[in-house]
């Protein structure tokens, strides 16, 4: 009788390939189910979004037109001839400056008025105008398609009844006011062929009177035509008015309607469109359903001085449009869902028995990781992801060490990272104060070139040379200032140090900037020499300062009225240094967190939170003290130093 031979059962690593391949193949239907599920939300969200970002960025685009037009007006007021003009006429013709005629600022104001339209396609026209003769041109220059034109003498018309005229004149010096954008009109009627056109007036004063305006007229016409000619075929742009008007539409019929005598509005495209939601100022983006429609509105306010005065971006396109792609995706996402289980069915199966063996190595590496042991008998020679694990965990001790080594010597390095960190926040401004500075020299230097040609005396020549060495001293000492405060400065020695200089590294390194920003920055000695001496490590106490002028300056930027006061005052034998912005205060329950360590309240990409930290252990090393004064009812830092250090 022969012996039965008993057949080799299912092993241990084949029945674990199995059940892993089994719960792999039942996790990912049910994952996939749920994200089939979900998909179409998913989708119609992301194509929702999309419809916002490209509603935004024409909204962005047609702010950006307006605001250059604004500070183009700003800029052409601040040249010369502007002044010049009244000068000469106010002097039979010839300006007493510099004895220029009245011509001559005439043809160099046309100059400038043409080089700028020819550098702007979509400028139509730049005028000034005089309050005189009920606003009588002065100066008009106009484009007629590529050419430039000078408007003669006998053309010039008056422009004392129109609305830019009236409210120009209100204006104070520096201000501009916008126009609506309407349809181009000459001689009171709307001229062919239609362009929407804005207009940008600004007041000239001379010797504290109201002289004219300048105004300069912006076409709309090809930044619609761009605005809707590269904007998807499946959206439909348009643009309206506060009224509901169109200023845009892909029907040119259907814009401008209370230029052209007609009524159509945004309702006669949606009758349901809410206009009221418009009036409420915190309002700046939302969306309608509309008709099966899917109607994305961006309110863009153009005119800083009037809230009242907006237009309205808005792109359209159905909704089934937005949702055709999660239909897409859901017949996809079965189809791979499909094969991803076959795959993790085979792939289980085959690579289970290959990674018994490692993992358990691996296992018994990280145990005796854990405790602290040397790992050995690693899988290192594994050319798969076991092996870049086995690799990684040989790896780990040794870096241990030198992660311990690097994290010690760049604690020796935050606050020049900090520091340098500030120093970029201020780059823009410090460009912008070295450039001052030069425009002056050079402005100096023409004018003492065209004395020459007068015999000009050497005390005049004397007199300009003195005021370019000045520009050049100022520069010198914002690269001195600059170059001082980036500089390493942790382990500087403890050195007497003038008040008035610390006062002044931080000026040199603000007050440009602040400048720009409407920013006002007032010292303030109560009953303290800026001779006072001090010991301390110069360039750490700049930080500290530069630092929490800087933050004073970020809490403020988008508010109004404002300002930063530092007041300087002797208490015993501690110098008392006191920064307070116009803000509103710290809120109490932030007070006791400013000054830890990685904690910011600005927003993401902003802020560090190490720079009230750091600041706070340089005060430390002081032996001061850096404090909030709650009683303030304005933010308020103060630093305590002593007058005299001594080493603890």
């Amino acid at each position: 009788m022969k012996k039965q031979v008993q057949k080799k059962g299912i092993s241990i690593v084949q029945k674990v390939s199995i059940l892993a391949g089994s719960i792999a193949a039942i996790a990912s239907f049910i994952v996939g189910s749920l994200i089939v599920s979900g998909s179409e939300d998913i989708v119609y969200q992301n194509a929702l979004n999309r419809l916002k970002h490209e509603t935004n960025i024409k909204s962005l685009n047609l702010v950006s037109d307006i605001k250059g037009l604004s500070s183009d007006a700003q800029y052409l007021v601040g040249t010369p001839p502007i002044l010049g003009i009244p000068r000469a006429i106010n002097n039979g013709g010839i300006d007493p400056f510099d004895d220029s005629h009245l011509s001559k600022w005439q043809s160099r104001l046309t100059m400038i008025f043409s080089e700028l339209i020819r550098a702007k396609p979509d400028y139509l026209q730049i005028r000034y105008i005089g309050i005189a003769d009920n606003g009588k041109e002065l100066i008009r220059v106009d484009r007629r398609g590529n050419n430039i034109r000078v408007t003669p003498e006998t053309e010039l018309q008056e422009k004392g009844d129109t609305a830019y005229f009236k409210n120009a004149i209100k204006l104070h010096s520096g201000e501009v006011y916008l126009s609506d954008i309407t349809l181009n009109r000459e001689f009171g009627q709307v001229s062919e062929p239609y362009t929407p056109m804005i207009r940008a007036a600004t007041p000239v004063y001379f010797e504290e009177k109201l002289f004219g305006i300048l105004v300069i007229n912006m076409s709309f016409d090809a930044i619609f035509n761009n605005l809707i000619e590269n904007t998807p075929k499946e959206l439909i742009p348009y643009v309206i008015n506060e009224q509901g008007y169109f200023l845009a539409h892909p029907v040119r019929a259907m814009t401008y309607g209370f230029d052209l005598g007609n009524e159509i509005t945004i309702k006669d495209v949606y009758p349901d469109f809410d206009l009221d939601m418009n009036d409420d100022l915190r309002v700046h983006e939302y969306t309608q359903v509309i008709n099966g429609d899917v109607v994305q509105v961006v309110k863009t306010h153009y005119d800083p001085e009037l809230h009242d005065r907006y237009f309205l971006v808005i792109l359209a396109t159905s909704h089934d449009n937005l949702q055709s792609g999660a239909k897409q995706l859901r017949q996809q996402s079965f189809i791979i869902m499909g094969l991803l289980v076959t795959i993790s069915l085979v792939a289980t199966a085959v690579l289970a028995t290959r990674l018994m063996r490692p993992m358990r190595l691996i296992s018994k590496a990280a145990e005796d990781i854990a405790c602290g042991r040397e790992v050995s008998n690693l899988p290192v020679d594994s050319r798969d992801e076991i092996g870049e694990l086995a690799r990684s965990f040989d790896d780990m001790q040794h870096q241990l060490e030198d992660k311990e080594r690097e994290l010690l010597i760049s604690q020796g390095h935050v606050h020049h990272a900090n520091k340098m960190a500030a120093l970029g926040e201020m780059a823009a401004g410090m460009g912008h104060e070295i450039n001052s500075p030069i425009q002056a020299i050079c402005f100096i230097a023409q004018r003492v070139q065209r004395q020459l040609e007068k015999d000009i005396s050497k005390d005049e020549i004397n007199a300009a040379m003195e005021k370019i060495n000045n520009n050049v001293k100022k520069i010198s000492d914002i690269i001195n200032s600059l170059s001082k405060v980036s500089r390493y400065s942790t382990d500087d020695d403890f050195v007497d140090t003038r008040i008035g200089d610390l006062i002044a590294d931080t000026i040199n390194m603000t007050e440009e900037r602040f400048k720009l920003n409407n920013v006002k920055l007032e010292v303030n000695y109560h009953e303290v020499s800026e001779n006072l001496i001090i010991q301390c490590q110069r360039l750490q106490i700049n930080q500290v300062l530069i630092n929490l002028v800087n933050n004073a300056y970020d809490a403020i930027r988008e508010s109004d009225g404002k300002w930063i006061k530092v007041d300087i005052r002797r208490r015993a034998n501690f110098l008392q240094i006191a920064i307070t912005d116009s803000g509103l205060g710290i809120p109490e329950e932030l007070v006791d967190r400013i000054f830890e360590p990685m904690f910011t309240t600005k927003d993401i990409g902003k802020g560090t939170g190490l720079g009230l930290s750091i600041s706070n252990d340089i005060v430390s090393k002081h032996n001061g003290q850096l404090y909030v004064d709650k009683s303030a009812k304005h933010t308020r830092f103060v630093i305590d130093l002593p007058i005299v250090h001594i080493e603890k």
